[in-house]
């Protein structure tokens, strides 16, 4: 009978280990710059509500994701505060390209000057989420809710499934 408790008790302490450590982390803020160059962060663009931020550069993926994301706007602009999130460049070429692209959504620059490790963490903190290697790029799409754990992941061809996933979070 004690063999059987022993064997009981540490599958009960693995089983507290495992799902102790896939619980949804908190991601960590960004520094963000709006084009008329003002210092915000991805909190205060979301607010209080649930935040989908489209991470894109000036490449053909990225401007494709952004345009599959600004086609959700009306359906689910009112749930979600969606946003962009250009990853080089300058604060005047998030404006241009929100422009150029007819984006329904506003766009800011990552500013890596305040903090240049941020957006590593954001990125290691994302992938190690989803289980994920290559964490954050160009054409990636990411939902957090308003206390920054994150809630869907997608990036390149995953970004398709986001208006099934948006449905399935209830959006």
């Amino acid at each position: 009978m004690k063999p059987v408790l022993v064997v009981l008790v540490l599958a009960a302490i693995g089983l507290g280990i495992f799902v102790w450590t896939r619980q949804p982390k908190d991601i960590p803020d960004l520094p963000l710059t709006s084009p008329d160059g003002q210092a915000v962060t991805l909190s205060k663009v979301a607010g209080n509500r649930d935040a989908l931020a489209v991470f894109f550069m000036n490449d053909m993926l990225g401007k494709h994701v952004a345009g599959m994301v600004s086609a959700l706007v009306p359906q689910h602009g009112k749930q979600l505060a969606i946003f962009g999130v250009l990853m080089q460049g300058d604060a005047a070429l998030a404006g241009s390209l929100q422009a150029e692209l007819g984006l329904q959504f506003p766009t800011y620059l990552l500013d890596l000057q305040r903090d240049p490790y941020a957006f590593n963490a954001f990125a290691d903190a994302v992938g190690e989420r989803f289980g994920s290697q290559s964490g954050v790029r160009s054409g990636t799409v990411v939902v957090l809710d308003p206390q920054r754990k994150a809630l869907f992941y997608g990036s390149g061809e995953d970004v398709k499934q986001l208006p099934e996933k948006l449905k399935a979070l209830g959006f």
